[in-house]
């Protein structure tokens, strides 16, 4: 009786069978990574849209201003975007300027939303340590992607956020903001401002 031993061929063919086979693990195990890290960052930039705008909310609709002049008032240059307001301390909805402060959200070309309160002019701008930054994730400009209407008195706040935002514009397709790598989040809520009548 004659054994046969394995060729050459054989163990070549088994080689490539089972790395086919490793290869084809190997892959979906990137790809269920790569999927997890995407939509774990796309969760937490959700959550922290949400919490700037849920502090929007809850400071800008007590805001106030002198009749005939507009409660929200935006300022912008090549280093930062900002909206300013009058907060109505006592809450009686008049300004009392003895007693009302301004407060101020600005947007820094980095992408860093601070937020600053008790400032006592229009001129005065938030300092390192009175602020607080509710992130370093944002892009846009408040003065174009927030809407201000006097009639109705609503500001419509468009909040877009992205994990790495200094990658907005990169060369790179893969890695511009909007990307797996670098997800985008784009938030929207209506904030009533207050009304008070005259009479």
């Amino acid at each position: 009786m004659c054994k046969r031993g394995t060729t050459m061929l054989e163990l070549v063919i088994a080689m490539v069978i089972i790395g086919m086979v490793i290869f084809g693990f190997y892959s979906i195990q990137q790809f269920s990574d790569y999927q997890v890290v995407s939509a774990n960052r796309k969760s937490q930039l959700q959550n922290e849209a949400s919490l700037v705008l849920e502090h929007m909310a809850k400071y800008l609709s007590n805001v106030t201003s002198t009749p005939g002049s507009d409660a929200i008032v935006f300022s912008n240059s090549t280093t930062f975007s900002a909206l300013r307001a009058y907060a109505d301390a006592n809450g009686n909805g008049m300004l009392d300027t003895d007693a009302d402060s301004w407060l101020e959200y600005n947007v820094s070309s980095a992408g860093i939303l601070r937020f600053c309160s008790n400032l006592t002019t229009t001129g005065v701008a938030c300092q390192a340590g009175k602020d607080m930054i509710l992130t370093k994730k944002m892009r846009g400009n408040l003065h174009t992607d927030f809407a201000f209407n006097n009639t109705t008195n609503f500001l419509d706040a468009n909040v877009t956020l992205c994990w790495m935002p200094s990658l907005w514009n990169s060369t790179k397709l893969y890695e511009r903001c909007g990307q797996p790598k670098n997800p985008k989040v784009q938030m929207r809520a209506r904030i009533p401002l207050l009304s008070v009548s005259a009479n």
